[in-house]
Order: C-alpha cells, then structure tokens, then sequence
C-alpha cells in the first residue's frame, strides 16, 4: 500500500470509531433525548439520571472499547514483528494463560482480593508467560520459535488454571473474569488503567521504527544499528502493559 493509501486508511479509520463512539452515547438499551446527551457532554447535572448515565456508564464503556480496541491491535502488530510471524498474538504466546492462571490462584486463595489487585497478580502472572517463553527462545543452544513455546507455555498453563477451577470450584468466576466485556466499565476502573494503556500507546510509537527493523530479521537489525535485545526487551514491555 502507497504512503497515500495509508493515509487515507487511517484517516478513514479514526472518523468511522469517531462516529461509532458518537452513536454509542446516543444509542442504548434506554432511550435518552439527543438534547441530554449534549447536555450531559457540555453542561452535565449529576442530579438528572440520563447525565449520569451518559458520564459514567456510556462514556467510560466507550472510551474503554477504544482503548482497549487499540491497545489490542498495537500489541499484535508488536509481537508479529519481533517474532516475525503474523500469528502471533497474546493468546498464542502465552500472556493469556499466564494471566489466567495467577488470576485463577487469586480466586481460590484469595477470594477478598481488590480488584486492583486481582490485576496486579494478573499482570505478575501474564509477565512470567511471557518470560517463560521468551526465556527459552534466547536460549541459544535451542532453535525454539516463539509461537510454539508460547502455545507448550499456554497450554500447560491453562491446564493448571483449570485444575485450580475444579478443585476449588470456581469456574464460574474464573469464566467471568476471562471471558472479559465492557459492561462492568466504570469511570474508577478506567481511571486506574487508562494511564498505563495510553502510555504504552505512546511507547510503542516511539518503538515503531524499531519494530520495522526487527523484522526484517536479527541480522539486518544488527547491521541497521538497532539493539536487538535491548529493542525486543522493550517491545515486549510494551506488549505486556
């Protein structure tokens, strides 16, 4: 694709989730008048029931959907280019188990966990996956590729996960939990982690170059000046967040 191509797919791209995030303020399971959309947008009053429902239960759902939407597609675009496989994706390189499973550890051993901390074991969990794998793919003496030990990695995992579930009973709330949605979004909950998606955004900005260089290979990196690992440390880094 021409560098004007892209540009007009991505300027397409922003106006169609603009309007798409325009609509789902204006659309809901409960009818609300367009004039107290923009009321509650321009001049909002927390005592009229449809402002509230506009500023925190459509709006954080929206902003969460995009953010979550782009930090998604930024992530895949990072990891098929340090691996150099267009399959790779959180799932198949084991972030998902990873997180899974300390999420799964949490539920059992500590069911009055926050929910700020239940993603914090998650976190833990999904960066040790992904230390385990990327472990034994820098381990020289081994010709590994990252997708394959990420799914060994994932599997073994989730199998774990699904051990603790059954034993402790908790599959329901394990299933909740990793099904994932947007209905729980709430202004609270997207104040703590939007910081950290959008500074990761941010990062891999920043990283795009260095992505590009990557996968064209370790040795054309090398020769184009990059820090192979430094640059892949980073890259996945980001991806983690």
């Amino acid at each position: 694709m021409s560098r004007l191509g892209t540009s007009v797919f991505l300027i397409g791209g922003v106006i169609a989730v603009a309007l798409a995030a325009g609509l789902s303020l204006f659309f809901g399971s409960t009818p609300i008048p367009p004039d107290q959309v923009l009321g509650a947008l321009f001049s909002p009053d927390m005592a009229n029931q449809e402002h509230v429902a506009i500023l925190e239960l459509r709006g954080p759902r929206t902003v969460g959907c995009i953010l979550v939407g782009a930090a998604f597609a930024v992530a895949g675009a990072i990891m098929q280019g340090v691996t150099r496989n267009p399959l790779a994706d959180s799932g198949l390189l084991g972030i998902n188990a990873g997180g899974a499973f300390a999420l799964a550890l949490c539920l059992a051993l500590l069911p009055g966990m926050s929910f700020a901390g239940v993603v914090g074991c998650s976190f833990v969990g999904a960066a040790f996956a992904l230390a385990v794998v990327f472990g034994a793919v820098s381990f020289r003496r081994r010709n590994v590729d990252p997708v394959l030990a990420g799914c060994a990695v994932g599997l073994f995992l989730t199998a774990l996960a699904q051990g603790v579930a059954i034993f402790f009973n908790i599959g329901y709330s394990l299933t909740f939990w990793t099904a994932g949605g947007v209905a729980g979004i709430r202004a609270d909950t997207l104040a703590m982690t939007a910081p950290f998606i959008v500074a990761a955004l941010a990062a891999s900005w920043v990283l795009a170059r260095r992505v590009t260089v990557l996968s064209l290979g370790e040795e054309a990196a090398s020769g184009l000046g990059v820090n192979v690992g430094a640059s892949r440390t980073l890259c996945l880094l980001v991806v983690l967040v």
